[in-house]
């Protein structure tokens, strides 16, 4: 039997750990992308530019412009996988179709609509989920990595009052299944807690020397399970770190520092869009512009910030009721759609 899938996060769930070193590396496996060889590639070009920058950014008259040319490709690889007997699963790896990060992006609603139209109803779709406070406060340390320079303040307030336009309703893990099953089928729906694969510490959990986590994967993609060596590619940086960084980031601007009328976030990642779609001969120096500007600041945060002041963790009265009360609702709803309990830290905030 044969699986496609759709791995579509939820971020800071070891994404780039399984798209480099299991869905990249089982034998078993026709991975399309995110991670085919590197942390940014795909399968092909036209695919690559379809996830990285159609089923995420484009507005309908361009998508549709680009729709045919897109399923194609997807066909073309599917075709493929179906021809090969030593291939079982075959799929994509895109937490971005999970939530919106950035309010350039389109709704996640049309983003789910665009990957099934690509890969019709008999696909399965993995969901990571992680309790929302530790998911927010991780994603913030990963919006600095990024080039964010806001404080925790600034980004709590964000989440509150731009609430209609930014991530923080794409949390509410219930509506991420019924939207998803809606269109795959319930029965095609995979909802995994990072907690009961993940110790506090960030941990891998394993049963003597099986992954817990990539032995459900195996499972859910019906292929023999194994012991792929799992490295840690995202390696995060010490409060102290991170608020320097922070600070570099408002003198050394770049990602989501952008202002609005700029190349944005992740312009590295639209390579494929831009020589292949655009026809634009971008250089590397303008393409990898913002990641290497990323990057030495990592490396200046690193280097000395033993006399930097933590970044704390605080949350203001009005937003941490308002939050409470949003995930308490949704993560209740969700263990009546899954007909199982949610860890209890789900109704801890």
């Amino acid at each position: 039997m044969k699986t496609k899938y759709i791995h579509i996060g939820l971020p800071k769930n070891l994404s780039t750990t399984l798209q480099r070193d299991f869905f990249d590396q089982h034998p078993e496996i026709y991975h399309l992308g995110v991670g085919v060889g590197s942390n940014v590639d795909y399968i092909n070009s036209v695919i690559g530019a379809a996830c990285e920058n159609h089923f995420q950014y484009s507005k309908k008259f361009t998508y549709r412009k680009a729709k045919e040319g897109i399923h194609q490709a997807f066909q073309n690889e599917f075709g493929l996988f179906q021809q090969n007997p030593e291939k079982k699963a075959c799929g994509i790896s895109l937490e971005l179709l999970s939530f919106t990060f950035t309010p350039d992006q389109i709704e996640i609603e049309e983003k789910a609509q665009r990957v099934f139209e690509a890969f019709g109803k008999d696909t399965k779709i993995i969901l990571i989920v992680r309790q929302q406070k530790n998911l927010i406060e991780s994603l913030y340390k990963e919006a600095i990595k990024i080039g964010y320079y806001g404080t925790f303040q600034d980004y709590l307030e964000y989440i509150y009052y731009k609430r209609d336009n930014n991530f923080i309703f794409d949390f509410q893990y219930h509506y991420l299944y019924e939207l998803y099953s809606n269109l795959f089928g319930k029965d095609n729906m995979e909802v995994l807690c990072i907690e009961d694969y993940r110790t506090s510490e960030g941990k891998l959990r394993y049963r003597e020397d099986t992954c817990l986590l990539t032995e459900k994967l195996c499972q859910v993609l019906n292929i023999t399970p194994l012991n792929l060596n799992l490295d840690h590619y995202n390696k995060p940086l010490s409060l102290s770190a991170l608020e320097k960084m922070r600070n570099l980031n408002k003198e050394f601007v770049h990602g989501i520092g952008n202002q609005a009328y700029s190349t944005g976030t992740n312009f590295h990642r639209l390579k494929d869009h831009f020589r292949g779609d655009l026809g634009i001969s971008i250089e590397d120096d303008v393409l990898y512009r913002d990641a290497r500007m990323k990057n030495r600041n990592i490396e200046k945060a690193e280097a000395d910030y033993e006399k930097v002041r933590e970044i704390e963790f605080s949350y203001p009265n009005y937003i941490e009721r308002f939050l409470k009360e949003l995930f308490e609702t949704s993560n209740r709803r969700l263990e009546q759609q899954l007909g199982r309990a949610l860890p209890s830290s789900y109704f801890e905030f």
